[in-house]
């Protein structure tokens, strides 16, 4: 668990975040929450796991893994205290996180306050394109299906196409324009890691329009307008995004 500082919380208020690795696929993800109680953690191994039960869970000897662990059936496996070297795999899974998610940040122009995304983004991506010693992205691995998805970076500008959630129709004039400028979020993921299909975005123009990141939404759809190349609009100041 990373403990982040309290005046750099996300937008959502998350100040923590759990990272999990799976052994055998290589399988990486990062759960951001407000707190590392017993509830939140075993919330993210749900989120990492699925409707399955874990046989033995490797970590130190945080109190709230252990009990979160053995609600879940599970076997708790734990480090020497005090001696990250014991733990290494673990160690070294966080520090890819934290690092991934740093140039993810930079590199999209976003505040701080975006960190939780910019984490989530930075594991999917790396678990449906980097190769692992078994040859495979750790999706295949685990999943036994290619990615088939659009591969598109934190922060990057995309075009969305805008439908209401419940009628399912566009919220727009029938010979108004249906693209949108977004700024891509991430992705849907289901419970156990696999993606559902869908995308995260912001849009772009109520971003620029904001006074607050809580004014702020994330719009989860499905049809995106991948542009030729892409581009980091907040970074290059081509939109601007609220101090707070």
């Amino acid at each position: 668990v990373a403990e982040k500082n309290h005046d750099n919380q996300s937008v959502d208020f998350d100040r923590v975040a759990l990272v999990i690795q799976d052994f055998w696929s290589r399988y990486l993800d990062a759960y951001p929450a407000q707190g590392r109680e017993t509830a939140e953690v075993k919330e993210a191994f749900i989120k990492f796991l699925g409707f399955k039960s874990p046989l033995a869970i490797y970590s130190d000897n945080a109190g709230e893994i252990t009990s979160a662990v053995r609600k879940l059936g599970g076997k708790s496996i734990t480090a020497t205290p005090h001696i990250p070297q014991t733990n290494g795999a673990a160690e070294n899974s966080v520090r890819r996180v934290t690092e991934g998610t740093s140039c993810a940040l930079t590199q999209s122009g976003l505040s701080y306050q975006w960190w939780n995304s910019a984490m989530r983004a930075y594991c999917f991506l790396r678990n449906v394109t980097d190769l692992q010693h078994h040859g495979t992205t750790p999706y295949y691995r685990r999943f036994g299906t290619q990615f088939y998805g659009h591969r598109i970076p934190f922060g990057a500008e995309t075009g969305y196409l805008k439908f209401d959630q419940h009628t399912k129709v566009v919220l727009q004039h029938p010979l108004a324009e249906k693209c949108h400028r977004g700024i891509f979020i991430g992705y849907d993921l289901r419970p156990g890691g696999i993606w559902s299909g869908d995308y995260f975005v912001v849009d772009a123009d109520a971003l620029n329009a904001a006074d607050s990141s809580q004014q702020l939404r994330l719009l989860r759809v499905k049809d995106l307008v991948i542009p030729d190349y892409f581009v980091f609009p907040v970074a290059t100041g081509a939109i601007k995004q609220p101090d707070n």
